[in-house]
């Protein structure tokens, strides 16, 4: 009875974990038929599912792509994920899983129109000239239709299936519960932070599904090139979009793969492409997450058009610094400084032992980067080893992070397809000095010193009133409890003190900064220094001497008490 009762429950925590019970059953049928019965097993989900295959010789690598393709969009998308995730599988799995394919039959021409019709309120013969019934590509989660406008611009209409969002948001609950039971069964799997994967993954499937969100990113890029005239990014028709539908101006050209390299300057071509990338990531702090050949045309103009926005990367201006500063370190070869900053990018998941990360980023470098000329570094490459022996070493890289890898692997592969001898590290070498020369500008270092100024400022404002509420609590209680705390109020003296000398010697780093900025003016000057620079600096001095002298005369009174 207590294996019936136990199995009884199983099965009603996964009713209750998962929207759909019969696509779970689905998913199992599937995965058994593949030979991963015995995971099924392991991870005791309460289903009768028939025996698994027997497919021992078959590689296990191909069994879980035939898998995933019978399983449908939401697995295959993940699938598609996950082969950009050295750092996480195998080298033979992630090529495996490259060659997932998001390619359907076409939705029946119907439902396409009746779509179209009820997310924009009008049949597609009202709302367009002309109207392709033939989609130029189909895949899971939609297919695409070329169109004209009644003003005449061709455009490509982007149409999602019917009934896909309820599909996925099924197979992203039972996702999340097989994530749950691998991590609880297998403890390994906890070191890659399963279920925050399929978590990245639902927020991504969220962004796919919803066009109104790829509209924003084309919005965005399109103003970020906007002083680029050789980077063709599409136009958006917002009146033609919704959340579902999403109408863009058609591109038209050769894939870079495809250019007849006898009649292009592919050098220009690939440079072009490689700077266009680095101007995302370096300059913009948002990139295009997927920029590989499909997604990237050479116009019969000469410009470069990018297209599929779905997946997009954003960096701060903190988390390019630390990027910078690997770098920077990389073109010294500085194999410690290396690694490092690279500890810093990422989050520890657990106790680490430096010394073994760093000799392992060392050996990296030295295979990287060490005794090859600098048109031979392939810093995505690097990147991506990097990324891969730190989780070994209990460390995740940030998703933007391992995007970003992912992308610079994609745009210098693809580069140095089409131009051989082109070198990416030349490339990047302005944006890191220009981001470097940014950094250390007065105004930024002026502007940090204020914000430190405020924080502190802040701090110790809050600090003074939390202490002020906890002392009158405790003095309108017990009076042991007062008389125990008779020192409060000259350790709340010596606080107030200390917030002052803080605020002093900010006020001094302002005065300088100040000067700095002021150094090279046509005011008038004495000494050949402008009066107002020395008296900004004098100012600044009067501050520090003053907060020398009240940290003299504290040390004075303790020694005499």
């Amino acid at each position: 009875m207590s294996v019936l009762r136990s199995l009884y429950q199983g099965t009603r925590a996964v009713q209750s974990a998962v929207k759909d019970v019969n696509r779970l059953r689905e998913i199992a049928t599937v995965l058994a038929r593949h030979g991963f019965g015995a995971l099924l097993q392991r991870l005791n989900l309460g289903l009768h599912v028939g025996r698994s295959e027997p497919l021992s010789t078959v590689r296990v690598e191909e069994r879980l792509v035939a898998a995933l393709q019978e399983l449908g969009p939401t697995f295959v998308k993940f699938g598609q994920i996950m082969s950009t995730r050295p750092d996480v599988l195998s080298e033979p799995m992630c090529k495996e899983l490259k060659k997932l394919q998001d390619r359907v039959a076409p939705a029946a021409i119907e439902d396409v129109l009746k779509q179209i019709t009820r997310e924009l309120g009008k049949p597609p013969a009202e709302l367009f000239a002309a109207f392709e019934n033939t989609p130029l590509a189909s895949a899971s989660i939609a297919q695409v239709h070329a169109a004209t406008t009644h003003a005449g611009d061709d455009v490509i209409v982007k149409v999602q299936r019917p009934g896909i969002q309820r599909t996925v948001d099924a197979d992203l609950s039972i996702m999340h519960m097989l994530a749950r039971r691998i991590e609880d069964a297998v403890p390994e799997a906890r070191l890659i932070n399963l279920e925050g994967m399929v978590s990245e993954f639902e927020r991504s499937m969220a962004r796919e599904t919803d066009f109104t969100i790829e509209a924003a990113s084309i919005a965005r890029f399109g103003n970020n090139f906007q002083g680029v005239p050789e980077v063709h990014i599409p136009r958006v028709f917002a009146d033609l979009s919704t959340r579902a539908v999403l109408t863009m101006e058609r591109v038209r050209g050769t894939k870079l793969t495809e250019i007849d390299k006898s009649k292009i300057d592919v050098y220009e071509v690939a440079k072009r492409y490689i700077n266009a990338s680095y101007k995302m990531v370096f300059q913009d702090g948002f990139f295009h997450g997927d920029l590989h050949p499909g997604n990237a045309f050479l116009e019969d103009d000469g410009r470069l058009a990018l297209i599929d926005f779905g997946m997009v990367g954003r960096l701060s201006g903190s988390a390019r610094d630390r990027l910078v500063d690997v770098l920077n370190a990389l073109l010294r070869e500085d194999l410690t400084e290396v690694a490092r900053n690279f500890f810093e990018l990422g989050i520890p998941q657990g106790p680490v032992d430096y010394a073994a990360f760093e000799a392992d980023v060392i050996e990296v470098i030295e295979r990287h980067v060490v005794g090859r000329r600098v048109n031979e570094i392939e810093v995505g490459g690097f990147f991506a080893d990097v990324t891969e022996g730190a989780l070994r070493h209990r460390i995740r890289m940030p998703t933007d992070y391992t995007m970003l890898f992912k992308a610079l692997l994609t745009t210098e592969g693809l580069a140095r397809e089409l131009a051989p001898d082109i070198n990416p590290v030349e490339l990047a070498r302005p944006y890191i000095e220009e981001l470097v020369r940014q950094r250390y500008a007065p105004e930024r270092l002026l502007s940090n010193a204020m914000n430190s100024a405020v924080r502190a400022a802040t701090f110790f404002n809050t600090a003074i009133t939390s202490g002020q509420r906890i002392i009158r609590t405790l003095e309108s209680g017990d009076a042991r409890l007062r008389i125990e705390l008779s020192g409060t109020n000259e350790a709340l003296h010596r606080l107030a003190s200390a917030r002052e000398r803080q605020t002093l010697v900010m006020i001094a780093v302002l005065l300088c900064g100040a000067a700095a900025l002021l150094q090279f003016t046509t005011l008038a000057a004495i000494f050949g220094n402008p009066l107002v620079v020395l008296a900004l600096l004098v100012a600044a001095a009067a501050c520090v001497g003053y907060v020398l002298f009240t940290m003299w005369r504290s040390a004075r009174r303790r020694e005499k008490a």
